[in-house]
């Protein structure tokens, strides 16, 4: 509709009223509201919001920039029931929607909810990171959408669709300054090049500077050995190991043409790069202490601070202290730079193995020895063609996107002062898809079937290394890596260089899929939603696990080889799978929408990579996980209310899980393995317009989900929550305006909040995974002026300094620590955007 107006209305209005008045309708949309009729695209047909029976929270480009919502994380902060996880430094991020998630980052594992930007979907889940600019809407579809989008969305969807070329010429520019020395510009300009062709590009820049301050050495514990190396040490050369931590630098660039080929015949070409660049995350380490049962086995963590003993790990058998041998800095005599005995006592009480700790987890500077700057780096690039044919009451689309990426990461395992261990990673994906679709309909019926194709080419290369000048050099790594369990009678091979164990592992993908959904209208008010998408998924995987000469912390090597870490592995699969969908809809008038269906969604499955940890070798059959089914059963409204002054919509689902796709992260490592689980929860959104000038968003999520007997430990089955699902979840937005105020424009202020309840950052739900809950509170003051073409916004996000986590990773059997990632602190900013034509 807006195109529209822009494209064709003007250009009557143009010839019998003033300019202003054109320009005013051109630039309306900015005063965007909270009700405001959003079209969107859930069922590859424009409807209106309110008309579609899935439980929908879509924001129109319009929106987005009224209510200052410019990344994924605020949308996510808006929509309940849903949450979005980040690890490395921002460079790996997951939606997680009603509870289902999966927190293996590896980009060969696709997760359990879709994106897709334009209709193309994206394998590597991080591009979302440059999804959110210059947009036409975001929909964030909740449940399975098997039927017609099919590709791993079992959980829902996040879809943002760019905003299109005009046939006018139009754009904007939007550039702030903040907190950190943040510098942030989003700007397009576009119109038509010929009489049938158009086109628009959009740039992307975004930095700051970082956030924690990096102190190291500071605070590296002492080598109780002079003959040995030193703890905090780094090769020569290398200062710039020691950067600060949470910065980014970003940007990103869209270019796009529509090609009008005739009446009925319409081509859209968009071509698409990006590039990131941080150094690390605000990653913190919190010292930690394992609780073993009597067989050894991992069962529990807590604060090291609660130990009053200091233990290295606890007995809960004996509640006493028991000797992590091989990974502290206690070793038997005979292995220079290392103290004897072991004798389970850490060296200091509260800190990790190696007497470290941070006296302040409150406050976000650190000391790491590993945090390259500039190191962790994400690139992407690719294409997207859609051909849209008008003939004869039917519409056929082809789509065919293909998108190249590329993520490179290092983290210090450890999170502080002692050279130990680092992981790193390279990964390179690419990804074609294909899909033909025609929609139609006749009096009663609407109808879309289609075709589809997907191929993925995913290499995976993680590794972990003992750093060259670190304590582990000729000591303790050579051990574990040939697979030998310490024991100071036996010994280690003597003389060894630095050394990396590395896993690398390529998934091949392809994916067929045939899809069609009917809609039936029974009688005037009563529809029937049938669907279903049959699938082929083959899969190719091999990995092989070796242990290589590291020179340089900062390289995945592989160019010298020292042994065979484990055997490799390789194996194919060929699938059928399926997916469907039967709803019934009832619509007693024409501001009420109730509908009750039952939805099957399923996602493939496919295999491991962990990494090469000193942990035992996965069985051959534990290498690759089944696909996973999920049965959802849903009842739903959508009611304009108040003379549509309100709009409220809710939904109550209930989730029967077959196989459930769980990720268990334990030592440094992790994998997937299949369980069955059990969901229920509900959701409410307001959005209303009380009175005159006032806009309030309100929503509310509670889920209560369940995985059942996840192997904690060897041995110990536990029922467990999935991770990052809080179950309550709150989000609340309120905007006054004061019109022809300050030069005749308009002034709004506006507040908005949301509450996460408490969640698990690993699915064996130890003590120390709970990431409590937390309220983060904003504000913005905004003025646009008359004419709409000047916008300026000053905000604080995070008012009260709230510190709270994101994620975390348990290393307490590795380092005596955990890692522990923080959200943003305060922030302020001033934006001021200028639209033009």
């Amino acid at each position: 509709m807006k195109h529209q107006i822009k494209g064709i209305g003007c250009r009557k209005l143009i010839n019998h009223l003033a300019t202003s008045v054109c320009v005013a309708a051109l630039y309306g949309a900015a005063h965007a509201q909270v009700l405001e009729e959003i079209t969107v695209t859930a069922q590859k047909r424009e409807q209106n919001l309110q008309d579609v029976g899935i439980a929908i929270t879509a924001f129109s480009g319009d929106l987005l920039e009224t209510l200052g919502i410019g990344e994924s994380t605020d949308i996510a902060a808006q929509v309940p029931g849903v949450h979005l996880a980040e690890q490395n430094g921002g460079q790996a991020r997951q939606f997680t929607i009603r509870g289902v998630g999966q927190n293996d980052f590896g980009d060969h594992a696709e997760p359990p909810n879709a994106v897709y930007i334009d209709e193309g979907y994206m394998p590597a889940q991080q591009t979302q990171v440059f999804a959110s600019f210059d947009l036409e809407r975001v929909e964030v579809l909740k449940g399975p959408q098997g039927t017609l989008f099919g590709r791993n969305a079992t959980g829902g969807l996040v879809h943002y669709i760019s905003r299109k070329p005009t046939e006018e010429f139009d754009g904007f520019a939007d550039i702030s300054y903040g907190s950190y020395d943040k510098v942030r510009f989003e700007g397009a300009v576009g119109g038509p090049l010929s009489q049938h062709v158009l086109a628009r590009l959009s740039v992307l820049y975004n930095r700051h500077d970082p956030i924690a301050k990096n102190t190291y050495p500071a605070g590296a514990p002492a080598n109780p050995d002079p003959a040995g190396p030193p703890w905090s040490a780094s090769p020569a050369g290398q200062a710039d190991n020691f950067a600060d931590l949470g910065n980014d630098n970003q940007w990103a660039t869209r270019l796009q043409t529509l090609w009008k080929l005739n009446d009925d015949l319409e081509l859209q070409i968009s071509g698409f790069a990006a590039k990131q660049k941080v150094n690390s995350s605000l990653y913190q380490a919190r010292a930690t202490t394992a609780i073993l049962d009597a067989n050894g086995n991992h069962i529990d963590s807590i604060p090291a601070a609660d130990d009053p003993q200091g233990c290295e790990a606890i007995s809960a058998v004996t509640d006493g202290c028991v000797a992590l041998g091989g990974v502290d800095g206690e070793l038997a005599g005979g292995f220079p730079g290392f103290a004897a005995p072991e004798d389970g006592v850490r060296p200091v009480q509260g800190g990790d193995l190696f007497g470290y700790f941070d006296s302040d987890l409150k406050n976000y500077d650190t000391s790491m020895d590993f945090a390259v700057k500039d190191f962790n780096r994400y690139v992407s690039y690719g294409s997207t063609a859609k051909l849209t044919w008008d003939m004869d009451g039917k519409t056929l689309t082809a789509i065919s996107h293909y998108i190249h990426s590329e993520r490179r990461f290092a983290l210090d395992v450890d999170s502080g002062p002692v050279a130990q261990v680092v992981t790193m990673a390279d990964q390179d994906t690419d990804a074609f898809s294909q899909e033909f679709r025609l929609n139609g309909e006749t009096e009663r019926v609407k109808w879309v079937t289609g075709l589809y194709y997907l191929w993925i080419d995913a290499e995976h290369n993680q590794g972990l290394a003992n750093s060259p000048g670190g304590p582990f050099t000729t000591t303790l790594y050579p051990c574990l890596v040939v697979g030998n369990a310490f024991d100071p009678d036996v010994g280690c091979i003597a003389g060894l260089p630095p050394l990396e164990a590395n896993t690398l592992a390529r998934v091949k993908t392809n994916s067929y899929s045939a899809f069609g959904q009917v809609d039936v209208a029974l009688a005037d008010k009563w529809t029937l939603v049938a669907g279903m998408r049959l699938i082929l998924e083959e899969k190719s995987f091999n990995s092989v696990y070796n242990v290589y000469v590291n020179n340089d912390d900062r390289l995945l090597e592989t160019d010298i080889f020292i042994a065979e870490a484990s055997p490799p592995y390789s194996e194919s699969t060929s699938d059928w799978l399926w997916s469907g969908k039967v709803q019934l809809e009832y619509r007693p008038n024409d501001d009420l929408l109730l509908y009750a269906g039952v939805n099957r969604g399923v996602k493939a499955g496919s295999f491991n990579a962990p990494l090469v940890d000193g942990s035992p070798r996965l069985a051959d059959e534990d290498f690759g996980y089944k696909e996973e089914v999920l049965i959802a059963y849903e009842v739903g409204f959508k009611a304009s209310l108040f003379d549509r002054r309100a709009r409220l919509n809710g939904s109550v689902y209930y989730y029967d899980y077959n196989d459930y796709q769980a990720f268990l992260f334990k030592l440094s490592s992790g994998a997937i393995f299949n369980r069955d689980a059990e969901y229920k929860g509900f959701e409410l959104e307001l959005a209303a317009n009380p009175v005159d000038n006032l806009d309030v968003m309100l929503g509310v999520a509670y889920i209560d989900a369940t995985i059942k007997d996840v192997a904690v430990a060897t041995g110990v089955l536990r029922d467990v929550r999935p991770l990052y699902t809080p179950k309550w979840q709150l989000s609340g937005l309120a905007r006054y305006q004061w019109p022809n105020v300050l030069y005749n424009g308009t002034v709004a202020l506006q507040v908005d909040g949301n509450y996460v309840g408490e969640a698990y950052d690993n699915i064996r739900n130890f003590q120390t995974h709970l990431i409590p809950d937390y309220l983060i509170g904003n504000v913005r003051l905004s003025w646009m002026s008359a004419n709409n073409l000047w916008d300026v916004q000053l905000f604080v996000t995070n008012v009260a300094d709230k510190r709270y986590r994101t994620s975390g990773y348990d290393l307490s059997t590795l380092c005596g620590c955990s890692e522990q990632a923080w959200g943003k602190p305060r922030w302020w900013g001033l934006s001021v955007r200028y639209n033009f034509n």
